[in-house]
């Protein structure tokens, strides 16, 4: 791998997601209300160090980088729908904590820039929330069901 973070968890995040059979298409980029039944996306990621630098000085030695993904799912029954979204956002949760290849493939990453190694620490699942288009459910007989999943990835810079 050499890309920089974010972009090196998110593609590991997208190669995992590839494996989950309640996911049949995985988007680099947010969702939108056209993309199809059973959709992954990047919605998108932030970085923040944890402490106040002055440009000039020293790279801050720990970043954190809050990434949110999102699962689609269209159904003409709501309450089954809000099922399978359930089931799909439950096993990438799962897979985050317990997936081996995935913990290998991000465990062992690292990026070097202007003398510096940016090194792979910790991802967390802060959160997971779900929401349902109920307004137009009715109207176009498909209802939309979006999982928005907040996850926080730690590097440490040496």
């Amino acid at each position: 791998m050499s890309d920089p973070f974010p972009e090196a968890a998110i593609n590991e995040v997208a190669a995992m997601v590839e494996r989950i059979d309640t996911i049949d298409h995985v988007h680099l980029r947010p969702l939108v209300p056209t993309d199809s039944h059973r959709s992954f996306g990047v919605g998108g990621a932030e970085w923040r160090p944890t402490a106040q630098l002055e440009i000039g000085k020293n790279a801050p030695p720990v970043n954190l980088y809050d990434i949110e993904f999102q699962i689609l799912m269209k159904h003409s029954n709501r309450a089954e729908g809000r099922k399978q979204l359930n089931l799909a956002a439950n096993t990438f949760r799962q897979m985050v904590f317990t997936d081996a290849d995935f913990h290998l493939a991000l465990g062992s990453y690292e990026y070097e820039s202007y003398g510096l190694k940016e090194r792979f620490s910790r991802l967390m699942v802060d959160r997971i929330r779900y929401l349902t288009d109920d307004a137009t459910g009715g109207m176009s007989g498909t209802f939309l069901q979006l999982a928005l999943l907040d996850v926080t990835v730690r590097t440490e810079t040496c």
